[in-house]
Order: structure tokens, then C-alpha cells, then sequence
């Protein structure tokens, strides 16, 4: 599905322009434990592409999944980068980085109206399995 961009008429030419857009974001969350997760997203007009990257981390070792999209084609490039880690040990680490994030996100609580706590239960999403 594309979306509509407002055109605007070059008096000069008599030609269509089209804005050209680029966007970007970066982020980045942490626990304890040597813990974090990142995302990153890239869509430019120009290029015709749009990326996304989310990486998980413990320590030294990461699982980032990459994906890419060229809009004008449709064609889609999926990636995965291994960082201290070898194929056979993703499944395991991808558990490990689900196990840790639940128990950091375990031990924060929150106040809730009626003077009581609760727990946060949004713990950090798995990266899709294949």
C-alpha cells in the first residue's frame, strides 16, 4: 500500500514535484545484566527503501534481525547478524534474552489508584522465529 503525497505544480517547468522525505529513528532500551535492546528504522523517498533493524544484546553477544523493503519493486531482504554467537546457539540466547528481560521488567513495580502495586508485564519482544 502506498500512501499519497501531496504534489505541488514547479511554476518555472510546469512539472510535478513530489517532496522528497527521508526519516530516521534510533532507540535504544537497557536492564541490568549487560541487557539492551536497539531498533532502528530508515524510510527514504528518494531511495525507494525502508529499513528496519532490532537487535537484542547480553554482554558482548547480539541476534540483530534486519529488514529490508524497496518500495517501488516490492521486493524484501531479511538479515540476521550474529555477534559472539554461532547459528546453533540463537534459539538459546533469543530464550536467555527473554528470560533476563522478564526479570528485569519482574522487578519494577508500579503504584497503582488504590495504594496497592502491580507488576509491569510488557516485557521486551522476541525477535520472530523462523
Amino acid at each position: 500500500m502506498q500512501s499519497k503525497v501531496p504534489k505541488s505544480l514547479n511554476a518555472d517547468t510546469n512539472l510535478m514535484v513530489v517532496p522528497q522525505v527521508y526519516q530516521a529513528s534510533s532507540s535504544t532500551r537497557t536492564a541490568p545484566g549487560g541487557v539492551k535492546e536497539t531498533k532502528k528504522t530508515v524510510c527514504d523517498s528518494r531511495s525507494g527503501t525502508k529499513k528496519m533493524a532490532i537487535g537484542h544484546h547480553i554482554g558482548e553477544r547480539a541476534h540483530i534481525l534486519e529488514r529490508e523493503q524497496n518500495l517501488r519493486s516490492g521486493d524484501r531482504e531479511e538479515r540476521q547478524e550474529l555477534i559472539n554467537l554461532d547459528d546453533d546457539e540463537t534459539e538459546d540466547f533469543n530464550r536467555e534474552f527473554e528470560q533476563k528481560t522478564r526479570q528485569a521488567l519482574d522487578a519494577i513495580t508500579y503504584p497503582s489508584r488504590h495504594g496497592a502495586h502491580r507488576r509491569h508485564q510488557d516485557a521486551l519482544p522476541a525477535l520472530p522465529s523462523r
